[in-house]
């Protein structure tokens, strides 16, 4: 889970090239998960049945600087003036044979924002 509070997108309905560069600058970025090593490479951004849920592929780089191909599912919540992001995948070679379970996963995912109370 990643929130990203940082050029959100003002539209409603997100568009791939919305999510791609949003990835981009979080998720894939130098300190974000996947760009720890060096930035990801190849990136492609699908939309899928569920407007809210993309199909991501990208190469990123191991510990040992090997390329890993990954393929990833991100569910995109709005919350109040940040995005959360789900972001559930592994390996590419292993992404169908678990395809199922991670659609799953994102399906169930909600984010809501935490009740207002005059406590700090």
């Amino acid at each position: 889970v990643q929130v990203v509070t940082e050029n959100v997108p003002k539209e409603k309905a997100l568009t791939t090239k919305a999510v791609k560069s949003l990835l981009l600058a979080s998720v894939l970025a130098q300190q974000g998960k996947f760009g720890a090593y060096a930035a990801p490479t190849d990136v492609k951004v699908k939309a899928t049945e569920n407007p809210a849920i993309f199909s991501v592929s990208f190469t990123t780089f191991t510990p040992g600087l090997r390329e890993s191909e990954r393929q990833v599912l991100v569910k995109v919540c709005p919350v109040g003036n940040a995005l959360v992001l789900l972001i559930t995948g592994t390996t590419a070679l292993r992404f169908k044979k678990q395809q199922a379970v991670l659609q799953k996963v994102a399906d169930s995912f909600d984010a809501v924002p935490a009740p207002s109370s005059r406590l700090r």
